[in-house]
């Protein structure tokens, strides 16, 4: 109990837990007697108060009476006994007389939590801190939200300005320099010093580690970061750099160029390079790498289609070397801003580069667009005036190419217009193959005879048979073919061999249509009275319309061999449904049953009938 009230019912409660229960019991119930307390007024006991203050300060006096007489192990088992009784008294109380020594053995003893209550004012209070940070450090590895990163940098923070040796100084910049992405708290002012240690840091991941391992006792997993330094430090070596005092040119721009190495994209560090990179130039204090310099300068500028300013433009040599990392289109915004700063010859120069790129990437428009341009600005230039030469007999050479494909498309055309204009060949719907022109004495079992190509009905998808006339000593091998995917009903017959199919043409995984055959299934006799082929059905792959032949619709006729002679090919006007035979036709129009009202299961006679209906009995014919 720290805080005792009492209570309507005249019992004594902790404040916090009487004010939970009555919270948490609406009616005021006493948790003690059960009956509805009438009021929820608490009075505090000075009493009882100091009655436990007593208590607790007399158990720290014999705690600390016999700590010295005890093993080390006894105490450790007494002080974490009573650590949660007397937290609020026992650290100050147990830390004044001891040694450093002993306070670090304590320190590791006792939990974070612990440690944090802690108010230690005097000459041990830079070791419970620094403890504290270790227990802290030890966390860092695993939060991902940065709270005890944050918490850390406080506590490091509050001591460096006390920190002669600058331990406090360093550790503080280490977690700056591995975890700037993580840390929300600003410095209220910049600090050199700080960045200057963070920096170190970043140059090196292993004295990063050693010394996190040194202070803290662990490395804050910076020996397992992949990438060192981390891309978030930039703005590290960046704030180092806007510190930097103007006259230390070189140790500026090296700073920025480290910046912009880990991350190219932050906008305030390009901004900053490109302006020490200018005012450099202009102060004529380049490195011997003054080259990759100015072409860093001008992708700083020409990236965003910034203009250059005309005192830099003035100055800038505009060598091979700092033009080759420029693109083609970057480059030709250069050589504009050339023409306008009066130097024509540099700009053709920067233009013939320009070409050059568009060229490596592809671009030939572009690419001739700036030799075009090369030329404008400087007719004495070579360089240009070859590339136009090179360019002009290339295009006449093209325009001489499209001359001939232009008169072949002629040609092609005037071919197709004819075509048009021909009479329409019927499409194939049956045919027989004629084989007696063929001699398939000295065939092997492999070879084949392909028929001619011809179209499956009026699809417009091409088909086409495969006889493999020795596929075995007495039984040929015939396979059907088609151009494209297609759903087919088709039927064959060789002598007395015949068979139906209903087959859906599909391509395969190569993009090749699969076939259909019958790999030894023909009599090699049966040849000779050819291959006959049969379309009653075709349907194109992703079309719902499948066009039929009317004489396999009719019910009967396809199989009667005595009425084939009379099946001829018709269409009804409304339908397409039976063969003549089946059918009432004269000079004028074509009806099938459905249309001619007649019930499809009646035997009927049409007096005008003049052909024969096999499905009427013969007694009852017309004439």
């Amino acid at each position: 109990m720290e805080d005792p009230v009492v209570a309507a019912d005249g019992f004594y409660y902790d404040r916090s837990c009487i004010m939970d229960w009555l919270e948490r019991n609406t009616d005021a119930r006493s948790p003690t007697t059960g009956v509805t307390m009438h009021a929820t007024v608490l009075y505090p006991s000075q009493r009882v108060k100091s009655a436990i203050i007593a208590y607790k300060e007399n158990t720290v006096q014999e705690i600390l009476s016999v700590a010295s007489k005890l093993p080390s192990d006894e105490v450790l088992q007494l002080l974490l006994r009573g650590e949660q009784f007397v937290r609020p008294l026992l650290p100050d109380e147990l830390l004044v007389d001891m040694d450093e020594k002993e306070v670090l053995w304590l320190l590791r003893q006792l939990d974070e939590g612990m440690i944090k209550s802690l108010t230690v004012t005097g000459p041990h209070k830079i070791l419970v801190c620094k403890e504290l940070a270790r227990r802290i450090a030890s966390s860092t590895v695993a939060d991902e939200q940065g709270k005890s990163l944050n918490y850390l940098w406080d506590i490091l923070h509050e001591h460096q300005a006390t920190d002669a040796q600058e331990s406090w100084v360093k550790a503080a910049s280490l977690v700056l320099a591995a975890f700037s992405r993580m840390l929300t708290v600003q410095l209220e002012r910049p600090d050199v010093k700080l960045l200057r240690h963070a920096c170190g840091f970043l140059s090196t991941q292993e004295v990063a580690a050693t010394y996190a391992k040194n202070f803290f006792d662990s490395d804050l997993g910076i020996s397992s970061f992949e990438k060192w330094p981390p891309k978030s430090s930039a703005s590290i070596f960046a704030a180092l750099a806007s510190l930097v005092d103007d006259d230390k040119d070189e140790e500026k721009l090296e700073l920025l160029m480290k910046a912009h190495e880990l991350n190219d994209s932050d906008a305030e560090v390009r901004f900053a390079l490109s302006k020490q990179l200018g005012r450099c130039m202009l102060r004529q204090r380049m490195t011997d790498d003054g080259k990759h310099l100015e072409g860093l300068l001008l992708k700083l500028h020409l990236e965003k289609e910034e203009d250059i300013p005309a005192e830099v433009l003035s100055k800038l040599s505009l060598e091979q070397e700092s033009l080759k990392s420029l693109r083609g289109s970057q480059l030709m915004l250069l050589a504009k801003m050339l023409e306008k700063a009066n130097r024509r010859a540099d700009g053709a120069r920067v233009a013939v580069a320009a070409a050059e790129a568009f060229a490596a990437d592809g671009s030939e428009d572009e690419s001739h667009g700036a030799i075009a341009t090369a030329h404008y600005l400087d007719r004495t230039n070579d360089d240009a005036s070859y590339q136009l030469c090179a360019l002009l007999g290339s295009l006449a050479s093209k325009c001489k190419n499209l001359g001939n494909q232009y008169a072949e498309l002629s040609d092609k055309y005037n071919e197709l217009q004819k075509a048009q204009q021909a009479p329409i060949q019927p499409s194939l719907k049956s045919f027989v193959w004629d084989l007696s022109s063929y001699d398939f004495t000295n065939f092997t079992e492999e070879q084949e005879q392909l028929s001619e190509k011809f179209q499956l009905g009026a699809s417009g998808v091409e088909a086409w048979l495969d006889l493999r006339p020795k596929a075995t000593p007495d039984k040929a091998g015939l396979f059907f073919w088609v151009s494209e995917p297609v759903w087919v009903k088709w039927r064959f017959q060789v002598g007395s061999w015949e068979d139906t199919i209903e087959w859906e043409f599909a391509k395969k995984e190569d993009g090749s249509i699969s076939g259909y055959g019958w790999p030894k299934a023909i009599p090699i006799s049966n040849l000779a009275s050819g291959i006959a082929f049969h379309l009653p059905s075709v349907r194109r792959a992703g079309s719902s319309l499948r066009l039929e032949d009317c004489r396999d619709l009719c019910e009967k006729a396809p199989s009667r061999p005595n009425v084939e002679a009379d099946v001829a090919d018709h269409q009804c006007f409304h339908h397409r449904l039976l063969c003549r035979d089946c059918a009432r036709l004269d000079s004028d129009k074509a009806l099938c049953r459905v249309c001619a009202g007649l019930d499809s299961d009646e035997e009927f006679v049409l007096d005008d009938c003049k052909v024969s209906c096999w499905r009427v009995p013969r007694s009852r014919r017309g004439n």
